[in-house]
């Protein structure tokens, strides 16, 4: 909900919503792209696409601390 938030005040909020969720998408792929190199991938489903969407890569990084946290 703060980036939301920060989104609306900042003037340009489709903007800003649109720029934060092809960063967010843009790094779910590069996660997955990368994971034959780390071994970490992320699912991609509805729920993560959303999370990369509205969350953008504040919401990637918190996806994969719970599957790090969830794994082991």
């Amino acid at each position: 909900m703060v980036i939301i938030g920060f989104m609306v005040r900042s003037g340009k909020p489709v903007r800003s919503l649109l720029s934060s969720a092809v960063q967010g998408i843009l790094a779910l792929a590069v996660v997955n792209l990368t994971g034959a190199l780390t071994g970490v991938t992320l699912s991609v489903n509805a729920a993560s696409l959303g999370v990369a969407a509205l969350g953008g890569i504040p919401g990637i990084i918190g996806m994969l601390m719970m599957n790090i946290v969830m794994a082991g």
